[in-house]
């Protein structure tokens, strides 16, 4: 299996229904004050490499788990949609594809780089508080080499060990 490297928040099939005849799309972007266009295909824009990995997995394929195992699945089944969608305008969806095109559509608010970043600045700085009953539970199952606390385990852990890289 291929470790994808470029992780699209903007998927490359929702891209495409934009696309002009030479199969491009016009990206924006504003560097300084200027808003600059380019014509790029689908697969060059809309994406940041390694956007949802994981760094601090062990092996590459778990490192990008979320690309492999959600953001892929997820973008594999809304694209289905959408072409029967194109195709058959009039035709009923099924109960599984309206849930593919709203999860579709979920993933689409939560999926960007700067979206990443405001999740993973709130989960840095939340005020952690736990019952006994859950720091009895953490006592029981964190390895030796842990926090010895929850609420240290996410105040003391760098970042690389909680967040999904953002940069």
């Amino acid at each position: 299996m291929s470790i994808p490297k470029r992780h699209h928040y903007l998927p490359q099939f929702y891209l495409k229904a934009w696309s002009r005849a030479d199969d491009t799309v016009v990206s924006f972007r504003r560097p300084h004050r200027l808003v600059l266009a380019e014509a790029k295909t689908p697969y060059a824009t809309g994406f940041e490499d390694r956007l949802y990995s994981i760094p601090t997995e062990p092996d590459p394929e778990s490192q990008e788990q979320v690309e492999l195992r959600w953001m892929s699945p997820i973008d594999n089944e809304a694209a289905k949609v959408r072409d029967q969608l194109i195709e058959t305008p009039g035709k009923r969806l099924t109960r599984a594809q309206i849930d593919a095109w709203i999860l579709f559509l979920i993933s689409m608010i939560f999926r960007t780089p700067a979206r990443l970043r405001w999740m993973n600045d709130r989960i840095r700085n939340y005020d952690y508080h736990f019952s006994e009953e859950e720091q009895a539970e953490y006592q029981q199952l964190r390895p030796k080499d842990a926090p010895a606390t929850p609420e240290s385990y996410f105040s003391d852990s760098s970042d690389e060990e909680l967040r999904l890289r953002t940069h």
